[in-house]
């Protein structure tokens, strides 16, 4: 056995066809599916094309909205790395096993996007620029994890920019167990906003079998309770590796899509550089 959830009923564990085949008999077994052990990291949305700056400043419409008291939560490869547009009183690293270098271009990539303050360059910041953002890394209970981030950070708002799977086509983002999980967690605390990248296999995995629909990805993507996220090119084009619907039980995703390629953001060692 891997893992045990005794809070969500469900356990991983690895077994051969003769163990499953005895297994699915037993009258409590619900179902069974196969495990994930890994997550894999995506490209994350753009800012660009969602006008952010007609909230952040006074005019024309007076919101002045830059994110203040708010807190995000990121779950992503490690740490964050150092960048005078991610201040430390505002960037807190909480899961600090992934510190290395190698494991923070991605957090930091996401990082800017979401809350770089523009000191580099004014207007080159991220969509709530005076929030505090908080990091985790993929290799615990995320699930959980979300949850003491309600309770000790008081992070309704989080990043998920990575999947369990790349998308195979015919079982377009499947709702396993996590992604029930996730689903149940926010149910219980309505406040909660999970924000997770459809993903960016379709044109890899299913241009020839779908043309590129029934491409989500594998993991939370899945979820039901969940805003889910896809990409577009600078002129509002949808990417072609970016996942789209109808997922394996045939609901719609993406929620949402915004400008994902080619988006300047923040590196670490104070670098500024172009993702896709």
């Amino acid at each position: 056995i891997i893992n045990n959830d005794k809070v969500h009923h469900h356990f991983s564990a690895y077994a051969n066809k003769s163990q499953l085949e005895k297994l699915i008999k037993f009258p409590f077994v619900y179902f069974i599916t196969k495990f994930y052990p890994n997550k894999t990291p995506l490209i994350y949305d753009g800012t660009l094309i969602m006008g952010a700056f007609q909230v952040q400043e006074e005019s024309p419409y007076g919101y002045n909205l830059k994110g203040e008291g708010v807190n995000v939560g990121i779950w992503d490869d490690g740490a964050v790395g150092a960048n005078i547009d991610l201040p430390v009183n505002r960037n807190f690293v909480v899961d600090k096993y992934f510190s290395s270098l190698a494991y923070m271009a991605h957090p930091t990539e996401v990082a800017g996007c979401v809350g770089a303050a523009g000191n580099t360059f004014p207007t080159l910041r991220g969509i709530a620029p005076r929030s505090s953002m908080y990091y985790w890394d993929l290799l615990d209970d995320v699930v959980g994890e979300i949850k003491t981030g309600k309770n000790n950070y008081n992070i309704d708002l989080s990043n998920h920019s990575y999947n369990f799977a790349s998308t195979n086509c015919f079982q377009s983002g499947l709702y396993i167990p996590e992604a029930a999980d996730l689903d149940k967690l926010v149910y219980e605390n309505p406040t909660l906003l999970p924000v997770v990248a459809v993903g960016n296999t379709a044109a890899f995995s299913c241009a020839v079998a779908t043309d590129t629909f029934s491409s989500v990805d594998i993991g939370f993507q899945g979820c039901k309770n969940v805003l889910t996220i896809g990409w577009l090119f600078f002129d509002e084009r949808a990417v072609e590796n970016s996942g789209r619907g109808p997922t394996e039980d045939g609901r719609l995703k993406p929620e949402l899509v915004t400008k994902g390629f080619a988006v300047t953001t923040f590196l670490p060692n104070n670098n500024v550089g172009s993702v896709f």
